[in-house]
């Protein structure tokens, strides 16, 4: 445990730490530090406020999840673009923006309100934060990089993964599975079977086993759903290399 003398402090000493937090992504230090130069002294405030806000990056998007958090977002979007685990996007870098479309607790959990939110809305990521049991809450998903569309077939893709991550926020395990039988990697089905190949993450089932995945998610095969998160997956332009 780390005590910060936030009373007695120096204010230049303050932007420091701030700056340091800021770039460890502790968002709720980060708040309170900002909120507490702010009252401390607000005369030295006016007059030093762009030091203040510029040591802070401002992410590009605004990530609205129940599930993630923006160091969650960062690992998942290394992932599509196969970055190396030294090389993987700090949350301000992250190219990329996640929309919500669709929303368990606000929208539904069934069949026909995922056909309804998330059929041709192009590459998704879905998230499921699972019930608790022995092992513990997990979040689990799976990207698709092509469209949901109910064609009652297996679709191609070799960029489709699923993956499990720790719910917890002071841990990076995580487990990434990538497809390996590419011309089943997505079950595009439309009632109960919409998922990741041939039930390697089932989301209407609630079952996870391996198949055509390198990896099973889960040590189990079947799970429940506290929450259910979809997102259409959109690359920021500014980052794409335009001959």
């Amino acid at each position: 445990t780390i005590s910060l003398d936030l009373v007695n402090g120096d204010e230049i000493n303050f932007v420091e730490l701030l700056t340091a937090a800021d770039e460890l992504t502790l968002t709720d230090l980060v708040d309170y530090m900002q909120e507490h130069i702010i009252n401390m002294d607000r005369n030295w405030f006016q007059q030093n406020i762009v030091q203040v806000f510029n040591t802070v990056s401002i992410p590009k998007f605004v990530l609205d999840s129940n599930i993630l958090d923006r160091k969650h977002t960062a690992l998942i979007c290394s992932w599509i673009d196969r970055k190396e685990d030294t090389a993987i996007y700090l949350p301000n870098e992250n190219p990329y923006n996640l929309k919500l479309l669709l929303r368990g607790t606000r929208d539904g959990f069934l069949v026909e309100d995922f056909r309804k939110r998330c059929f041709n809305q192009g590459p998704t990521l879905i998230v499921i934060q699972t019930s608790s049991s022995k092992s513990g809450k997990a979040i689990i998903g799976g990207y698709n990089s092509s469209s949901w569309t109910g064609s009652n077939k297996f679709t191609h893709s070799a960029e489709s993964f699923i993956f499990s991550l720790r719910n917890d926020s002071h841990s990076y395990i995580s487990t990434l599975s990538r497809i390996v039988t590419e011309n089943d990697a997505i079950s595009d089905d439309d009632s109960h079977f919409i998922g990741f190949g041939h039930g390697d993450l089932y989301i209407f089932k609630g079952s996870c086993q391996k198949k055509d995945y390198m990896y099973g998610i889960l040590d189990k095969n079947k799970f429940s759903m506290d929450e259910l998160e979809v997102f259409q997956v959109v690359k920021d332009l500014e980052t794409l290399q335009i001959p």
